[in-house]
């Protein structure tokens, strides 16, 4: 077998990692090389999933209705090591009735008699197999096939693997956004000159009618001062790792307070490159329901009242004179409130609300 063929295959199984159809590839050229029909599978207790076949579909069906309660090789590699292969020969000593059964009735009606089975790659209790079987003029499996396999294995353990990790990546992503979209949280993350790298659909939707707007790719405010005040946290933000949180307001609407600060290593590499700021709001349509502050913090009606206009972004001063009080005590709320959270700064509380799915959740 050429070195050329050889480093085609371990290509393909790179390939495999990002695009999943690469492992169809694999397969038929290992069912040419192996000169029998192969599928590569996971499996834990029962088969989970086929990666690639080359079998009829008919057979493969069959196999998940019944005979992989049969199937003695595959049983085996759920004890053995990564990169371990199986032969005829060692699963000779399989005498039982359910292995006779197997070859009897599902490998040797399709003009099948040797088998071979290949196990590279092991998560959990999750393991991938690799099996082929071939009409019995064929003869035995040999030396040269069960090496061929072995050099691929590892491989496709480090294929599958990364495969794995973006999986998983991609389900916690994907979890992560529908539960900000669930709980009416607008994200946005943008770079240092307020360019946006990615947006929920609460954000979209603020973007499009809400206090903040999109021009050339940038976000801004609705007027002037506001766009040079939220361009200046988002500088901040990026430059110093300041956190700050700013009132926008458009004509009509209630003011919609923006948590500004330096977004986490892992937001920044996914969306691509360092120094992202990220925007953190609440849905001003949605508010933030004052019994379920009193709930989750311990709150009285009032401190209840002020959190829940901090957040919609009011002003103190502006908030004392709606709520006809003294700005003295809108203050001793506000350290009552700094003291029940733990929070020590004004952003940092709204912040804390903005984020906290308990508080945003539909009833």
């Amino acid at each position: 077998m050429s070195g050329a063929l050889i480093e085609t295959l371990i290509e393909r199984i790179y390939e495999a990692a990002v695009t999943p159809q690469a492992w169809q590839f694999l397969a038929e050229e290992l069912e040419r090389l192996l000169r029998g029909p192969v599928v590569i599978c996971r499996h834990a207790e029962h088969p989970l999933g086929v990666y690639a076949s080359t079998a009829d579909p008919s057979v493969a069906d069959r196999y998940a209705a019944h005979f992989w309660r049969l199937d003695r090789g595959a049983q085996r590699l759920a004890r053995a090591r990564p990169g371990a292969v199986l032969t005829q020969a060692d699963l000779a000593a399989e005498a039982g009735g359910e292995w006779r059964e197997y070859l009897n009735d599902y490998i040797r009606p399709m003009g099948q008699d040797a088998v071979l089975y290949a196990s590279p790659y092991r998560a959990g209790e999750e393991y991938v197999v690799v099996a082929t079987a071939r009409d019995r003029r064929a003869g035995a499996y040999e030396a040269g096939d069960v090496e061929l396999l072995q050099r691929l294995s590892g491989h496709m353990a480090r294929s599958l693997a990364v495969q794995d990790r973006l999986k998983t990546a991609s389900l916690e992503t994907a979890a992560a956004v529908q539960a900000l979209d669930h709980v009416r949280a607008g994200v946005l993350v943008v770079d240092p000159d307020a360019r946006v790298r990615f947006a929920n659909l609460v954000a979209e939707a603020q973007l499009q009618q809400g206090a903040l707007s999109l021009a050339l790719g940038r976000v801004h405010g609705r007027c002037p001062d506001a766009t040079r005040a939220l361009h200046r946290a988002i500088q901040r933000a990026a430059s110093a790792g300041e956190t700050k949180v700013i009132s926008l307001r458009r004509p009509g609407q209630a003011p919609t307070s923006v948590s500004v600060f330096r977004a986490a290593r892992e937001t920044a590499n996914a969306v691509g490159g360092g120094g992202s700021v990220m925007l953190l709001f609440s849905d001003p349509q949605g508010g933030v329901e004052e019994a379920r502050l009193q709930s989750v913090f311990g709150l009285t009606p009032a401190e209840a009242r002020l959190l829940a206009a901090l957040v919609r972004g009011e002003r103190l001063s502006d908030y004392a004179v709606s709520a006809s009080i003294r700005t003295t005590t809108v203050k001793s709320h506000l350290r009552s409130l700094f003291q029940k959270t733990g929070e020590q700064r004004q952003a940092d509380l709204i912040r804390r609300v903005m984020s906290d799915p308990l508080l945003h959740a539909a009833a």
